[in-house]
């Protein structure tokens, strides 16, 4: 499976999550894992698509969504942190992030 990337990192600001198996999403920076659920059909997000889910819409996709490499999607939503990373990973991402 490739790796999406669609989130942001809401703990040390990761502009990116990748997929870390089935159901989870890991910041590549301070290695927090998130969780997301998908069930029933499959929302596709082609190459090319500019999509932004702003902070205050409430969209519910009953399924998965696949990011295609090219997409541009903001997402201002909610996501779930599953296993929060220790302070020491968060600021060595968040100092690196600052670098890029």
């Amino acid at each position: 499976m490739t790796s999406k990337k669609a989130f942001s990192c809401s703990q040390c600001g990761a502009p990116d999550l990748e997929r870390s198996g089935e159901g989870k999403l890991r910041c590549p920076f301070c290695g927090s894992l998130y969780s997301f659920t998908v069930r029933g059909p499959t929302v596709v997000i082609r190459k090319g698509a500019n999509v932004v889910i702003g902070s205050k819409a409430k969209v519910v996709i009953k399924g998965g969504v696949d990011v295609h490499e090219g997409a541009r999607v903001k997402v201002d939503g909610e996501v779930t942190l599953l296993e929060r990373a220790s302070e020491e990973e968060i600021e060595a991402a968040r100092l690196r992030l600052r670098k890029d």
